[in-house]
């Protein structure tokens, strides 16, 4: 619908790919207050959209990667439900409850962001926890696996990224 951006990673036969299919674009310059996944998250939610997929934004650059996963709480503020994914597994904060739709033996890491988040339970995976607790730093909760899907995870306090990655 809109390429939105500065375009300096926009490959040459890509370029050619949206011309020929007539895609507006929105060009910004190279220096700017914002990366060009927020821009489109901005423009997503301007035009309306009631949830964003941000797709490649993980992986190759760590400060864009982890500026990315931080984008979730732009989203958050912008009341737009967003999710990371490089196609294979998906990121997403958790509100109070998150349902994770998979198959048994894909993994699920649940990665404090805030200080410390409080009453987590899960539902639906090997090592279940009830009214747990997770702090910023620790490993704990990572590489869990589903069990039954859908597996669910709810938080009381904090803040809570949820990683689902398919086997």
């Amino acid at each position: 619908h809109l390429i939105i951006g500065d375009l300096d990673s926009l490959d040459a036969a890509t370029r050619r790919w949206a011309a020929a299919q007539r895609i507006p674009r929105r060009l910004f310059p190279r220096a700017k207050d914002a990366t060009d996944a927020e821009l489109a998250m901005r423009e997503a939610r301007r035009r309306g959209a009631r949830e964003v997929w941000l797709f490649g934004v993980v992986g190759g650059r760590w400060d864009q990667t982890l500026a990315n996963i931080l984008l979730l709480f732009e989203a958050r503020r912008l009341r737009l439900p967003a999710r990371l994914t490089d196609g294979r597994a998906a990121a997403w904060l958790v509100g109070g409850e998150a349902e994770v739709h998979g198959r048994r033996g894909d993994i699920v890491s649940l990665v404090p962001l805030s200080p410390v988040v409080r009453g987590i339970t899960t539902k639906g995976l090997r090592y279940p926890l009830r009214r747990g607790v997770l702090r910023r730093g620790s490993t704990r909760g990572i590489s869990n696996e589903i069990t039954a899907s859908p597996a669910r995870v709810r938080r009381g306090g904090g803040d809570l990224l949820l990683i689902h990655i398919a086997r």
